[in-house]
């Protein structure tokens, strides 16, 4: 599966020129940025992968479950922007908020600062305009019910979130062994990655196929022989 990974992703490289968009038109820009995070973030699990270290990659598989959520409530929804920047708004609203206090020195910056002051104005201004058109902040399960994923939030996601926060289940799961009836704690113990292999596949392979799709580059059927062998490798895996 490594394999096919790493050869789809240099196919979707490849056809990336081939997505002509207009990057004034924010909803184009945020479909193709999205896209370009699932491109890189696959090639980064995937070298680790290839490497032998599976410490971290289920981090980047929650970042980039994430990222195939907006993309996919996006192409069902173009009003799932307006969730996405009321996010956006809520997030920044927060961190100026205590920032210009003044009381924090990690946001030193922001204290005494005009420019500051004049952005969380704007951002508070901002937000309560989307949310007298009716769009809130979206909460995670929000995001996933709109991309038609609601199993793969209350799955998938919840244990992907539990490993990225390093819960005591995760912590367990890396380090903790049961050896001649005595725990012990072990470093460096690679997980089993073909979970992780299969998601990374699948995210990046439908991802592809719905944006070209989308920006009608000409080059969805590009992907069938990669769609094909997929198939494949599942059926080989399943039996």
């Amino acid at each position: 599966m490594l394999n096919y990974i790493l050869d789809l992703h240099a196919k979707a490289l490849e056809l990336v020129p081939a997505l002509k968009f207009d990057a004034q038109q924010e909803i184009q820009r945020t479909l193709v940025s999205l896209y370009a995070t699932i491109l890189e973030q696959s090639e980064s699990a995937a070298i680790l992968l290839k490497a032998q270290k599976t410490a971290g990659t289920g981090a980047i598989l929650r970042s980039l479950l994430e990222a195939r959520v907006d993309l996919a409530a996006l192409l069902n929804n173009e009003q799932h922007l307006q969730g996405m920047k009321a996010s956006f708004y809520k997030e920044w609203i927060k961190l100026l908020t205590e920032g210009v206090k003044g009381e924090n020195e990690y946001l030193g910056g922001f204290a005494d600062n005009d420019r500051a002051k004049e952005k969380l104005a704007e951002y508070k201004q901002a937000k309560e305009e989307l949310r007298l058109a009716g769009f809130k902040p979206l909460k995670v399960e929000d995001r996933f019910e709109k991309a038609g994923m609601g199993k793969e939030y209350r799955s998938i996601y919840n244990l992907l979130s539990n490993d990225s926060h390093n819960g005591i289940q995760a912590l367990n799961d890396r380090h903790v062994e049961a050896l001649n009836g005595t725990l012990e704690v072990v470093i460096y113990n690679p997980d089993d990655p073909t979970v992780t292999l299969d998601s990374i596949a699948g995210i990046l392979l439908t991802s592809s196929l719905d944006t070209h799709q989308y920006f009608k580059s000409g080059k969805h059927d590009d992907f069938a022989e990669l769609d094909a062998r997929l198939a494949v490798l599942r059926k080989e895996r399943d039996g």
